[in-house]
C-alpha cells in the first residue's frame, strides 16, 4: 500500500461520519499513531515500524520525535479513555466519539498494511480494554 492509498482509505473511512480533507486527514493520522507510539514500549515500536510502508515510517518516526520532544520517553500507561481522550487534543477535534471514530479508521487501515503478527505482538502490550478495541477496528 502506497501514501496516497493508506491516507485515501483513512479519509473514505472518516468522511462516513466526518467531513474531512486529505492535510486534516494526515493530522489524524499522526494523532493516532501519537498515542500508540506513546503506549508501546521502544522494541515493540520498531518492530512495528520495520512493518510499515516507507511513508508510514516517516510518520510513526516524526510522531515518536514530537513525543520525545515533550519529555515522553516511557511508556505512558494508557487506558481507553486516555487514549482517546490524547487523540482528542492532538486531533483538536470536538469530542472523544469522534477521537474513537477517527481512530478506529486509522487502526483498521494500518491493520491492512502491516502484517496480522506484528498487530498481534503491539495489541499484547496494550491494557485489556485498548486490546479489545483494536482487535474490534
Amino acid at each position: 500500500m502506497d501514501k496516497v492509498t493508506f491516507i485515501r482509505k483513512v479519509q473514505d473511512a472518516i468522511e462516513k461520519e466526518i467531513h474531512i480533507d486529505r492535510i486534516r486527514t494526515e493530522k489524524m493520522i499522526g494523532a493516532v499513531f501519537s498515542a500508540l507510539s506513546a503506549r508501546l514500549t521502544p522494541s515493540e515500536g520498531e518492530e512495528l515500524i520495520a512493518q510499515l510502508p516507507a511513508f508510514l515510517k516517516g510518520l510513526w518516526h516524526h510522531e515518536v520525535a514530537t513525543r520525545l520532544g515533550w519529555g515522553e520517553e516511557e511508556v505512558i500507561k494508557l487506558s481507553r479513555d486516555q487514549f482517546l481522550a490524547r487523540i482528542q487534543t492532538e486531533g483538536h477535534l470536538a469530542s472523544m466519539v469522534d477521537a474513537e471514530f477517527i481512530a478506529r479508521c486509522v487502526v483498521h487501515v494500518l491493520k491492512e498494511a502491516i502484517s496480522p503478527g506484528e498487530i498481534q505482538d503491539a495489541v499484547a502490550q496494550l491494557p485489556s480494554d485498548l486490546k479489545e478495541w483494536v482487535s474490534a477496528a
